[in-house]
């Protein structure tokens, strides 16, 4: 089964006094909208240079009538997409907006990207915008 967190997003991590775990990456893997170098610039009122990844152990689903792709673990599949690195907790949180988070229709979770065509040993975690059950229920899943 492919990776979908090592990274508890809510449970209280020993010495933390927020009972908040903090990030361990600063990057991110875009397979939809924020995949356009742009639209990110846009939001983070900043220049941005992405990457080409390739988003391990999920596949992107798009369905008629949702205007917005999903990904879904599935292994074995990869997913093309842009790896942003060296984002802050501000970014993350403009970011975090722009896809719905606080709406609970996406939430950001850890997950292992490469480069195009590279193998898994390679691989580095970089957080995703995944799907929430309320998403979910809107595709008809």
């Amino acid at each position: 089964m492919g990776i979908r967190s090592r990274v508890a997003r809510a449970a209280p991590r020993a010495g933390t006094d927020s009972g908040i775990v903090p990030p361990t990456s600063t990057s991110l893997f875009a397979y939809g909208s924020l995949a356009d170098e742009r639209r990110v610039a846009g939001l983070l009122e900043r220049p941005v240079g992405g990457s080409a990844a390739e988003l391990l152990d999920f596949e992107r689903i798009e369905t008629q009538g949702f205007p917005f792709p999903v990904v879904l673990a599935a292994d074995g599949e990869r997913v093309g997409g842009k790896l942003y690195r060296h984002l802050s907790e501000e970014e993350f949180a403009r970011l975090d907006a722009y896809e719905g988070v606080g709406e609970q229709l996406y939430f950001r979770d850890l997950a292992l990207v490469v480069r195009p065509g590279a193998d898994a040993e390679s691989a580095e975690e970089a957080w995703v915008y995944l799907p929430t059950g309320r998403t979910m229920s809107r595709l008809g899943r």
